[in-house]
């Protein structure tokens, strides 16, 4: 018999495609890479932004212990009538000298105390965290004062701090020219002109400044800048920088 052209060898039909369980799979792989690949680009991103947020407040940090120690190092004893006033004194106001421990931080600037409510309230009256008298380049006495602010207006939202207890500050700068109008070598508050005032000399990263007055010795100040950041995964992580400084007088 002769077999004719084109005719089916079977009685089936071959078929062209996927099946719905193939497709059905195929997708779900899909989405399982999509899924994989945003989890690793939201890492990425989240490790840089947390990066980004740890070098500015190391530049913060690193800003406020260089100008804090080049202005100690030209601090100048404040005299009354040729003698030391308020001996041993080395010309810091805040915090002063003594046989004990003196340690001045965010409590002294602020009322209530810090994480009470989350939010600092400083007190103008308690006097700056740090306040030194020093010489300056056009050999004038300048009396400088550090302390924390928060900006009136713009500030960091709560849901953005790194721990909710800790509001981010500024160090805020303040310079005043001593002119001793009177030549008495007594400061009085009518003899300083402003230069400089509350001046924001860092970013709103700062979470504490403490100035350390150790007991060995009344020559010595030690600067302790805190400052709280995020890590990638969100969980909050302190950045603390340290310096000291031996007054020459």
């Amino acid at each position: 018999m002769r077999r004719k052209e084109g005719c089916l060898v079977s009685g089936r039909k071959e078929r062209k495609g996927f099946t719905l369980i193939e497709t059905v799979v195929a997708m779900g792989i899909l989405l399982v890479i999509i899924y994989m690949s945003l989890a690793a680009f939201g890492y990425v991103s989240a490790s840089s932004k947390a990066q980004q947020a740890r070098e500015v407040s190391l530049e913060s940090g690193g800003t406020v212990l260089d100008q804090m120690t080049k202005e100690l190092r030209q601090c100048v004893t404040k005299t009354s009538l040729g003698v030391e006033f308020n001996a041993p004194y080395y010309g810091v106001r805040y915090p002063v000298a003594s046989a004990t421990r003196d340690v001045w931080s965010i409590l002294h600037a602020t009322s209530p105390d810090p994480g009470a409510g989350g939010e600092y309230v400083f007190d103008t009256a308690k006097g700056p965290i740090l306040q030194f008298y020093s010489m300056g380049d056009d050999d004038s006495i300048y009396r400088i004062s550090y302390t924390l602010g928060v900006p009136s207006s713009g500030a960091v939202a709560q849901r953005y701090w790194a721990d909710a207890d800790w509001q981010p500050c500024q160090v805020l700068y303040t310079r005043e020219k001593w002119t001793d109008s009177n030549h008495d070598w007594v400061p009085d508050s009518a003899e300083f002109v402003t230069v400089v005032d509350n001046q924001p000399i860092t970013d709103q990263v700062v979470t504490n400044l403490t100035i350390v007055r150790p007991s060995w010795s009344s020559k010595v100040i030690q600067v302790i800048v805190r400052m709280m950041v995020r890590d990638a995964s969100g969980r909050p992580n302190e950045i603390m920088r340290i310096a000291q400084v031996t007054l020459r007088q």
